[in-house]
């Protein structure tokens, strides 16, 4: 009986390496005559998605918006060789692993469904369908790490008090799906490592085989230092009518995170009092998922109703334990000196992005050295 394997995140749990060891074991022949379909290329996981909902989920797929502009006949040829060549895997294969934590967020009831039938079609029986979940307060933290990294206009810091990580929702549309099959596990979130290891007991109830754990910064954070500078860019200029932030955004989010190698730097923790209003604002949904699932996410109990939500936008400064003002004058420092080198390194930062820097920082963050590094270029 050939078995489907659909891991389907939930984001920000190790999903980015886990692909990459799926690749890797499929490049090395250990997946055997299972399949992972993984066309050329990146947007895998876009692909995958906009499989069942094309036209619905363009918009909220800026990797996709990036490659196929307005160009809906092109977008469509993509989608049309996509279904045939991971379809044509999927049934040559004695069973198959798909991953993608596009399939958690994003996918309706409707659309679980379709991917069923079209499994189905493919000649699988037996479905197993992996959902990983971790502390909110945590993904709350993480899901603002990434924005701030992110090229395109979203939410920065969100509202923690109505902030939603929709895990029991994203249950329930695959539980619908696949009556029985769906299986959630905690995130388990120490090391890299750890989410390698449980996932690698799944795979070897479900096939027999283990992926090996190949270390890999594929998707690197940022310091609290590092969040806060990007916040401050961010907030200094507009995105075009894509929603997409200039260029210069990414070069920045790649200096502050390589910059952690070159100096120390405060990692990142949520203070106790937003952790706990997180936590205690999702206990309902995590007490009914215990009862369903087994799963605990120590989440402790149920808030009272909250007061009405502000309508001024958070910053990282409220939401962290502490920013270090010694690093943020090194980082800048650092920030400047990459700018106004001459001659220019390959990806630089623009030298508008070092002083946009400097100017947005606070009054008591600026030393005199920068000012005078500032000076000299002016």
């Amino acid at each position: 009986m050939k078995t489907a394997l659909l891991h389907i995140g939930t984001m920000k749990t190790g999903n980015t390496s886990l692909h990459h060891g799926l690749a890797m074991a499929k490049a090395n022949g250990i997946l055997g005559t299972v399949a992972y379909p993984r066309w050329r290329g990146d947007l895998h996981q876009a692909r995958l998605a906009t499989l069942y909902g094309s036209e619905r989920l363009w918009d909220k797929l800026p990797s996709l918006r990036e490659r196929y502009p307005a160009d809906e006949g092109r977008f469509q040829q993509m989608l049309r060789a996509y279904r045939k060549f991971v379809f044509a895997q999927l049934r040559r294969a004695s069973g198959a692993i798909i991953s993608a934590e596009t399939f958690a967020h994003l996918f309706s009831a409707d659309m679980a469904l379709a991917l069923r039938r079209d499994l189905e079609g493919a000649g699988f029986r037996k479905f197993k369908i992996v959902l990983y979940v971790r502390d909110p307060a945590d993904y709350y933290l993480s899901i603002t790490n990434q924005n701030l990294r992110m090229t395109t206009a979203t939410p920065l810091v969100e509202d923690p008090a109505s902030f939603k990580y929709a895990f029991l929702e994203m249950a329930d549309v695959w539980e619908a799906a696949f009556p029985g099959d769906l299986m959630v596990r905690k995130y388990p979130a120490a090391s890299g490592a750890e989410v390698f290891d449980d996932f690698n007991m799944v795979l070897k109830d479900t096939f027999g085989i283990a992926i090996p754990h190949i270390p890999v910064r594929k998707n690197p954070s940022l310091s609290t230092e590092g969040m806060h500078i990007m916040q401050l860019y961010r907030n200094a200029v507009s995105p075009d009518s894509s929603r997409t932030l200039t260029a210069d955004a990414a070069l920045l989010a790649r200096f502050l995170v390589q910059s952690i190698d070159a100096l120390p730097q405060t990692r990142p923790v949520l203070k106790r009092e937003m952790a706990a209003l997180i936590r205690a604002s999702h206990a309902r949904d995590a007490h009914e998922l215990h009862s369903r699932y087994g799963v605990d996410l120590g989440v402790g109990e149920e808030a009272p109703p909250c007061e009405a939500h502000r309508t001024d936008p958070w910053s990282v400064e409220e939401i962290v334990t502490s920013i270090d003002p010694e690093i943020m004058r090194k980082l800048t420092f650092l920030a400047m000196r990459e700018g106004f080198a001459r001659p220019r390194p390959k990806r630089s930062l623009p030298y508008r992005t070092a002083s946009m820097i400097y100017r947005h920082l606070p009054q008591g963050a600026k030393s005199g050295r920068l000012r005078d590094m500032l000076k000299s270029v002016l």
